[in-house]
């Protein structure tokens, strides 16, 4: 069997937006990574009028990742609305998010915490606490939503992207590449990727290959279902993922 990569090998399967931390991480600490996204953010079919209404309707917008402004941005720059967003006051949860907004044209403001709550205690310091326009996907719940319906402030979740797997030709280019490599680590990043995993490549597991689950939740979920045994369980941030991975190399 050949190998398309030599060296400490790792497999990865999240999307492309959601790996940008990890893989600039690894390339610095020379970790050879084979990404095959199992997972696939695509833009919804949004209208112009109803996206524009919206953002009128706003007092502030609040990006909670980089990847809900990459989409939001997306169509504000289509539908040329992005005078209206400036006129709003844009909030991001990270810094990254902040950098990508100004890059683009929108001024940001980051509160310098990466928790939702000091979000929440920012905006009550600026008594901004009028409607949030808050852009995001289909999938699972963010945090601050949650946060700002507790304290009656009024948020207009806009979902703009869904999650998909990918297509049949481009699975087997990845099945086949499994097939090609001896993977020293496999990284189950969240409860999602567990299945998606299993069902891709059934067989993955018939090697010596470290376990690396994202949180808890990921590590029950494999035994629970899979009744396979992990060997670091992660503490629910790509930052932490990496200090684990590095502990087997």
């Amino acid at each position: 069997m050949s190998s398309e990569t030599t060296g400490f090998t790792l497999l990865l399967t999240s999307a492309i937006e959601d790996s940008e931390v990890f893989l600039e991480d690894a390339n610095v600490n020379e970790l050879q990574v084979v990404h095959l996204p199992l997972e696939k953010y695509v833009l919804l079919e949004t209208d112009r009028d109803e996206l524009a209404a919206q953002i009128d309707a706003a007092e502030n917008i609040i990006h909670g990742h980089k990847r809900n402004a990459q989409f939001f941005i997306s169509r504000v720059e289509e539908f040329d609305l992005l005078e209206s967003v400036t006129d709003r006051v844009n909030l991001a949860a990270d810094q990254r998010t902040a950098d990508f907004l100004e890059e683009h044209g929108v001024p940001a403001i980051y509160p310098g915490s990466e928790e939702p709550i000091k979000m929440l205690e920012f905006l009550m310091r600026l008594r901004r606490l009028g409607t949030v326009l808050f852009p995001c996907g289909t999938y699972g719940k963010e945090e601050i939503p949650g946060l700002l319906k507790e304290m009656d402030i009024e948020v207009n979740e806009k979902v703009l992207f869904e999650l998909e797997g990918p297509k049949t030709e481009e699975l087997e280019s990845y099945q086949k590449r499994v097939i090609e490599n001896h993977f020293d680590v496999i990284v189950y990043h969240s409860r999602r990727s567990v299945n998606r995993i299993q069902a891709a490549f059934p067989n993955l597991h018939e090697t010596n290959a470290k376990i690396i689950a994202g949180d808890q939740a990921v590590t029950d979920k494999l035994a629970e279902d899979h009744d396979i045994e992990v060997d670091k369980t992660a503490e629910g941030s790509w930052e932490s993922i990496l200090e684990q991975v590095k502990e087997f190399m």
